[in-house]
Formats: C-alpha cells, sequence, structure tokens
C-alpha cells in the first residue's frame, strides 16, 4: 500500500515538474548582459524596456541572442556607412533589416510573441514615451549639403553654389543650375546659398556674403529653369535658413545666437530693393547654431540647430519653445522639410558629412506612446533562453517581462498533455487503491 502511494506522489512530483509555472522567469545580471529563461513549450509575450542614452558610432547598442538560432542586434551609429542604424536580424546565414533611428532620450521595449506550436516568432517595437523616429534613412550626393524643400512633385536641394530639381521618391535628377548666383552679386561677395522653401511656383533661398556681413539677400528663383528672378537687400548679416507660410510670410534668422524671427513678405521682394522686417518675434529662450527651418501648420516653426544636434519647436505666436527632438550629432546638420503623406506628417533632416562620400537624409515621424511598429516575423523551433548584451553607454536597461497563458486570459494556453496523462493515471491508481482497500 505504502509502494503504491509512493508511486503515485511521484508521478504528480514528475508532472509538475516538466510543467513549470507559467511565472517562470529567471534574470541572471553579469555586468552589461543578462540571461531570460522563459517556461518551455508555452505560447508567452516577452518585453524588454530600454532606453536610448546616446548614439554610437560603429558597434551595436543592444544584442539579443534567442536560444541557439538567430541574433538581434540593434545599431544606433551616428557614422552612417553601407551599415545603416537600426535592428538587423541574423538567422543562420540570412540577414533582415528594418532602417530607424530611435531618439535619444526616450524609452522604448522589445516585445517578442511566441508560439511554441506554431513554431513563431513576431517581434515589435513599442514607443513607451511619444518620441520621433526616423523610418526612411537614405544616403544622398554630397551635392545635397545645405537645404532641401518640396513642392508636392519634385525635390529641390541647394549646395553652397548649385541648385538642383529632383523627382518626386528622390531617383532621378532633372536639372540642376551649377552657377545660380550671377556674376554682378558674385562681384558684391555673395557666394553661399543656405536652407531655401518652395511657394507658388518659386523657390525662396537665402544668399549670404563672404565673411557673413550685411546685406544678406532674401533671392526668387523660377522652379522650372532654376534662374534667378528677383532678389532684396536685408539688414541681416547670416541668413542661413528660409521658411514660408500659406499667406507669403518669409521666416528666417540669424545663424547664433538666435534672439529673434524676422518676418518678411514675399510681395516685398523686388529687383535689388531694400527691405525690412514687417514683424520681429522675439524668442523665449537664445537658440545656438540654427541652420534650417520650416513653418508647421502655420502655427510653430521647426528648426535645425547644430548645437549637438536638435529640432527646436517654437510657438510662432509667442515665441515660445514648445518642443525639442534629440537627433545624431556627429555631422553637421542642414535643411528641414516637412511633408504630410497619407494622413501622416513628416520631417526630412539633411546631414552634411563633409565629403564623406555621402551626406544622410532622415525621415523622422512621430510616433505616440503605446504605439508598435512590427520589426520582423521568423520561423523559431526553440525558445527558452535570452541572452541579452547591451553598451551601456548608449541603452540604459529597464524592467523585463514575460507573460504566459496562465496570467493573460487572452492568450491560447499551449497544453501540455504529458502532464493530462500523468494526472490521469495518477487518478486511476488513487481509485483502485480505493476500491481494493473496500473490498478486503
Amino acid at each position: 500500500m505504502k509502494d503504491l502511494l509512493m508511486i503515485i506522489l511521484m508521478l504528480i512530483a514528475f508532472a509538475l515538474i516538466i510543467h513549470p509555472s507559467s511565472n517562470a522567469l529567471s534574470l541572471d545580471d553579469q555586468g552589461n548582459t543578462i540571461t531570460i529563461t522563459v517556461p518551455s513549450n508555452e505560447i508567452f509575450t516577452l518585453s524588454i524596456d530600454f532606453k536610448i542614452l546616446n548614439y554610437s558610432i560603429l558597434r551595436s547598442s543592444l544584442d539579443i541572442s534567442l536560444g541557439n538560432e538567430s541574433v538581434i542586434k540593434l545599431y544606433l551609429n551616428e557614422h552612417v556607412t553601407s551599415l545603416l542604424p537600426g535592428f538587423y536580424l541574423l538567422n543562420n546565414s540570412e540577414v533582415a533589416s528594418k532602417k530607424v533611428m530611435l531618439e535619444a532620450g526616450k524609452w522604448y521595449s522589445l516585445i517578442f510573441d511566441y508560439n511554441h506550436t506554431m513554431r513563431g516568432l513576431t517581434i515589435y517595437l513599442k514607443a513607451l514615451n511619444s518620441s520621433y523616429i526616423a523610418l526612411d534613412i537614405r544616403l544622398v550626393m554630397t551635392l545635397f549639403n545645405q537645404g532641401l524643400t518640396f513642392s508636392g512633385n519634385n525635390w529641390f536641394f541647394t549646395e553652397t553654389t548649385t541648385i538642383c530639381k529632383l523627382n518626386e521618391d528622390l531617383s532621378k535628377i532633372i536639372k540642376c543650375n551649377f552657377d545660380p548666383i550671377p556674376e554682378f552679386l558674385k562681384e558684391e561677395e555673395y557666394f553661399h546659398l543656405g536652407d531655401l522653401d518652395y511657394y507658388d511656383n518659386v523657390l525662396v533661398i537665402p544668399i549670404e556674403k563672404t565673411k557673413y556681413v550685411k546685406p544678406a539677400i532674401i533671392a526668387i528663383y523660377d522652379s522650372n529653369t532654376l534662374k534667378l528672378m528677383n532678389y532684396s537687400y536685408t539688414p541681416q548679416d547670416h541668413m542661413p535658413w528660409i521658411a514660408l507660410d500659406d499667406d507669403g510670410h518669409i521666416y528666417t534668422s540669424e545663424y547664433s545666437p538666435v534672439t529673434e524671427i524676422y518676418v518678411y513678405h514675399i510681395n516685398q521682394i523686388g529687383f535689388g530693393n531694400y527691405i525690412k522686417p514687417v514683424k520681429v518675434i522675439k524668442l523665449k529662450d537664445s537658440l545656438r547654431n540654427i541652420q534650417g527651418g520650416v513653418v508647421v501648420d502655420d502655427e510653430l516653426l521647426a528648426l535645425t540647430s547644430d548645437d549637438g544636434d536638435h529640432i527646436y519647436f517654437i510657438n510662432i505666436s509667442t515665441g515660445e519653445v514648445v518642443g525639442k527632438v534629440r537627433l545624431p550629432g556627429l555631422y553637421e546638420i542642414e535643411g528641414i522639410e516637412q511633408v504630410k503623406e497619407g494622413g501622416k506628417e513628416y520631417f526630412y533632416v539633411l546631414f552634411n558629412t563633409q565629403g564623406l562620400g555621402k551626406n544622410v537624409l532622415y525621415r523622422y515621424q512621430y510616433i505616440s506612446s503605446g504605439e508598435r511598429l512590427e520589426l520582423f516575423s521568423t520561423k523559431c523551433r526553440s525558445l527558452t533562453v535570452i541572452r541579452v548584451a547591451y553598451d551601456n553607454k548608449t541603452i540604459q536597461l529597464g524592467s523585463t517581462e514575460v507573460i504566459t497563458p496562465s496570467l493573460e486570459g487572452e492568450l491560447t494556453p499551449h497544453k501540455n498533455y504529458t502532464l493530462i496523462i500523468t494526472l490521469i493515471i495518477a487518478i486511476t491508481l488513487i481509485i483502485t487503491l480505493i476500491f481494493t482497500r473496500r473490498h478486503r
């Protein structure tokens, strides 16, 4: 009798051992590496929270080993080569990538949805803070190194002494004017085009003088021929950028320090006349090294600053800084353009690598807290141990959580048939034991 009871207890213990609790989560923190042990033979969701502290040069900032099959790497490299910033999934000999540059100072989470039965793993990026991220990163010609604007059909770029017109997807140069500053202005020592804007079939471009002394010029160019039409002298020394609202007001500033925004109107521009601002916006905070600007919904100015680098959002009515986005700071930030596509708002930001072969064009978009983006969907035979290595100069690791069917009712449980069979055997033995005792 005792032997039979012992067998029953051993069977139940065996069943519990091979069916671990759904709460099983083991973290082994060793310096900049943690090991996560998750339940075997389960459907589960794993979340790994992390904060972007800084950007890197070439090394990966986050390495996540998924058992012995796959590795996910996050690159936050400011030095852009053929290896663009983003997530990379290395699976045997295959490599999948998702280009993305995350915003420094913000929290994110990697979500792993694993289904053992389907042998499937889907990986998401979730924003834990509202932030701006770049999901489109392009290498463009070094010829495009000052400013950019979009007409709705064509892109226009400025180099110090060049204007180029491109098609809508930036794949083809339609026309370039390699000598846009007329000789009579060159004789007056004008040499430098800045960040431009498009308005009603014309390009409005700032032109600066040698040694950056007044009077800086506001010039109007034909968007088809790319030739000068009109220009006016202003009381400014520097004029690195220009942005227009829907009513034809021209916003601009000095380079640094910037305590005021000067407002002109396109109707003031003649041919060689002197004009003054129709309005001056006093800023609540002094800004430095302003390189580019764009008007956002006639309410805000988005200004790029080569101070480390940032986008500052300025309320046009009050002059207050109402938002700030930190960007990669290795290269010189230049112009900015806002484009609306499919109900979404994008900011294209140009970086000048100073002749390193290619310049960089980021397309930033706003994502709200809680928003998820799918990164990868892949097959994964077994996933019980996950190792996370991170660079503590660029990544701060946060909480890690495993959610299994027993904790979340909406997840479909993965049945453990060994447990069921073992319990059936144990119950059968108990019934047999009771029946035997009654008939003695």
